[in-house]
């Protein structure tokens, strides 16, 4: 009796992780089964065929990355938005913003230093970019103080993202 070998290949499925620091956004490579890889880091610039690159911004802005992981089989691909903010401007409401306590293990507050009277988006983040938590309020006076809850949070570090009509301002918060 004869025998054959069949070698089965699996599709791609593209996947990454980000994390951020300054301009420079380093990018892990999580796809499975895939050969090759082409990254558009949303810029303009060049793509890129590393495994897991690392990439430099020219400016702060919200930029779309594209990975497309590609094997014998086809290809797979997968978006995630990377926020580069470096020397954000404190204007306004976002000056008087504070946070404590910082580290927390349970809950924190977000404090308010002066009279905001509009719109105000409190969004917590992981350091992949996935939104954890969202709370919208409205005009909110001096000295006002609006709580989050961590618990069952994993130990590390988180980013809270705080956005008014007059911009928006990001704080590392460290849960333990």
């Amino acid at each position: 009796m004869d025998s054959v070998t069949v070698t089965v290949n699996m599709p791609p499925i593209a996947g990454f992780s980000q994390s951020v620091a300054g301009y420079v956004a380093t990018f892990t490579n999580t796809s499975t089964n895939a050969t090759s890889y082409s990254w558009d880091f949303g810029d303009g610039s060049p793509l890129d065929t590393q495994t897991s690159p690392s990439h430099t911004y020219g400016a702060s802005g919200n930029y779309t990355v594209t990975l497309i992981a590609t094997n014998s089989c086809g290809s797979d691909t997968t978006t995630f938005n990377v926020a580069i903010t470096v020397g954000v401007e404190e204007i306004g409401a976002l000056a008087g913003i504070g946070i404590y306590p910082n580290p927390t293990s349970d809950r924190f507050n977000v404090s308010f230093g002066i009279a905001i009277s509009s719109h105000i988006v409190i969004e917590m983040f992981d350091l992949q970019g996935k939104l954890l938590q969202e709370q919208n309020i409205t005009n909110v006076n001096a000295g006002g103080v609006q709580t989050l809850n961590v618990q069952g949070y994993e130990s590390g570090m988180y980013m809270l993202r705080i956005t008014t009509d007059s911009g928006s301002r990001t704080f590392k918060v460290s849960v333990y």
